[in-house]
């Protein structure tokens, strides 16, 4: 609304001297709020002097989404995840589980769900429990190493560095000259 406050206060040119019209500032506040727009979320720097201390927390602690302050840990049965996390990250021994919705839409990232036991619907399933962590590699795509980290269960790359798929991608080069080599003769 700052920039609506601030564009009131402009004339218009060339003629009467009227403000920019109501309906005009809210098309242009309905605009940048529209629900079409780019999300984002910046966290400030960490000044923990402004951290509340967390109390009569029902479990542990977590930090919160911007990693500066700890906040209570979310129980069984309460909302985590969210739009950028800010429901919250759940206890030891749990995980938000985000259920896919009624109406058979796909899932979003904005999207909360709801504490449950880490491994419930998995033992009952037959899935082992899935811990995401943070994983980095390389594998060789369209002859280039293309490396990358992404927070997965399970490790979808070759190699673990760039070192490791470029030497492997210049064997493959190198058989694949002797190959051709060996066909023309």
């Amino acid at each position: 609304m700052y920039l609506a406050m601030v564009s009131a206060g402009r004339r218009r040119r060339g003629g009467g001297g009227r403000p920019w019209s109501v309906g005009w500032l809210l098309f242009l506040a309905l605009l940048l709020l529209g629900e079409t727009g780019t999300r984002a979320f910046v966290c400030l720097p960490c000044d923990e002097s402004r951290c509340e201390e967390p109390k009569n927390c029902p479990g542990g602690v977590v930090l919160d989404i911007c990693g500066c302050c700890f906040m209570c840990a979310r129980q069984r049965n309460e909302s985590c995840g969210g739009f950028f996390g800010l429901h919250g990250a759940c206890d030891r021994g749990l995980r938000c589980v985000i259920r896919p919705p009624l109406s058979g839409d796909s899932l979003t990232e904005y999207e909360a769900g709801v504490c449950e036991d880490e491994n419930w619907d998995d033992q009952l399933l037959g899935f082992e429990p899935c811990n995401e962590n943070l994983i980095t590699g390389c594998n060789i795509i369209n002859g280039k190493c293309e490396c990358d980290t992404i927070r997965t269960c399970s490790n979808p790359f070759e190699f673990p560095s760039r070192d490791t798929c470029l030497s492997a991608l210049k064997r493959i080069e190198g058989g694949a000259i002797t190959l051709s080599i060996r066909t023309q003769l």
